[in-house]
């Protein structure tokens, strides 16, 4: 969860949030989501647009960025630390409307670069940084050189666009098409999710309905089946009944969990049943 520190526009992120995944959904999503991304939902609505330069040593960190980017709809190039950005600043830097860099890095690092940056012909241009450093030292040292915001690691897709939307165009997608929880995931991604959701789902909801005694075990799994995709109603019914003692009180819940269940899976396999006759 993203909060503030005492300077508005410094952006630090909680990570307390604790992910419970189950085996089947949990390998096989995460294998697919090997970089860690969850898509904010109102990516869906709204897309940011421009291009922006990034600087970083890590080529995992850069892969990542360049994915996250991407599905925020910016425009990236990548370079591998201070130096190079300058360069690439130097041959085109109108291009740019912001400079992500992280801090540290060999050759020149984020604080350097900025204080080039803010002190050279491109003053007026954004500069986020980017670090896993204490956030008290690192907003001192990022003000110190000129930052006009950092973002601590890690971070989620959310919290990258609230940094990058008021130094970019953002555009409201106009289709009316209904999006569903499937439409967060990558292209080359959604028909191996909505599988596997329609798999492992229907095999839970069996289980609940052939093996009642054994409903808190299934529910602390379907939580975390529902905290990997991104499902906040699923995960509230599977709490409530994970928590539930009471027999009328657990067939109630039970119930209701079964029902959000098979609307997801009925989701999924509507997409299915469609692109794959596209």
């Amino acid at each position: 969860m993203a909060s503030e520190s005492d300077a508005d526009h410094w952006l630090t992120v909680d990570d307390d949030a604790v992910n419970l995944f189950p085996d089947l959904l949990h390998t096989r999503l995460l294998r697919l989501m090997d970089l860690g991304i969850a898509s904010a939902a109102h990516v869906n609505s709204q897309r940011l647009s421009g291009h922006v330069l990034v600087a970083d040593d890590d080529p995992i960190n850069r892969l990542l960025i360049k994915r996250q980017l991407t599905e925020l709809g910016v425009t990236a190039t990548l370079v591998e630390d201070g130096q190079q950005a300058l360069a690439e600043l130097e041959q085109r830097g109108e291009d740019y409307a912001l400079l992500l860099t992280d801090c540290h890095m060999p050759n020149m690092d984020g604080y350097e670069l900025t204080k080039h940056v803010k002190n050279g012909q491109w003053q007026h241009m954004a500069v986020i940084g980017c670090t896993a450093e204490d956030s008290r030292i690192a907003v001192t040292k990022a003000e110190l050189a000129g930052m006009d915001t950092v973002i601590f690691k890690p971070y989620t897709l959310e919290a990258l666009y609230q940094v990058l939307m008021p130094h970019l165009q953002v555009t409201r997608q106009t289709d009316e098409k209904e999006t569903t929880w499937i439409d967060d995931y990558l292209d080359s991604e959604r028909e191996e999710v909505a599988s596997v959701v329609v798999e492992a789902m229907t095999s839970d909801i069996m289980q609940l309905m052939q093996s009642p005694h054994e409903y808190k075990s299934i529910a602390h799994r379907v939580k975390g089946s529902a905290g990997v995709l991104g499902l906040q109603d699923l995960i509230t019914y599977a709490i409530q009944l994970e928590q539930a003692e009471d027999e009328a009180e657990v067939a109630h819940h039970r119930q209701k969990l079964v029902n959000e269940m098979t609307k997801v899976v009925a989701q999924a396999e509507h997409w299915l049943q469609v692109n794959k006759a596209d």
